[in-house]
């Protein structure tokens, strides 16, 4: 039985948020150059949407939001982002911003991909 790596790869989860702020909207863009200069500690705590974390970064309220998508895309990005093929299908679900808790709560796949 294969096990699952369940180890952060801060590498591939910084490409991916990287890859996904540059397309996003302005106020994220802006915290980008400082969310690259994150500690490794720091990015793995933003990465999974942790609001009570001192980050440093001097646009608390535009981080406060972007911590509320983090927050919402938990499941997927952790499910998704040590993957390249995943990629694509990251960037327009975040870009479209469902929110995640509802979708959970559909019963089966196609339900799933129905509303996606």
């Amino acid at each position: 039985m294969e096990s699952e790596d369940c180890s952060f790869d801060e590498i591939r989860a910084r490409k991916v948020v990287t890859s996904l702020l540059k397309k996003d909207a302005i106020i994220y863009r802006k915290l980008l150059p400082e969310i690259e200069k994150l500690d490794s500690e720091s990015f793995e705590i933003l990465f999974s949407g942790e609001a009570e974390y001192n980050y440093n970064i001097k646009n608390i309220n535009f981080l406060k939001k972007l911590l509320i998508k983090f927050d919402n895309f938990l499941y997927i990005l952790y499910s998704w982002y040590k993957e390249d093929k995943y990629y694509k299908y990251l960037e327009e679900l975040w870009l479209k911003y469902p929110s995640i808790k509802y979708l959970r709560v559909l019963e089966s796949e196609k339900e799933l991909a129905d509303r996606l």
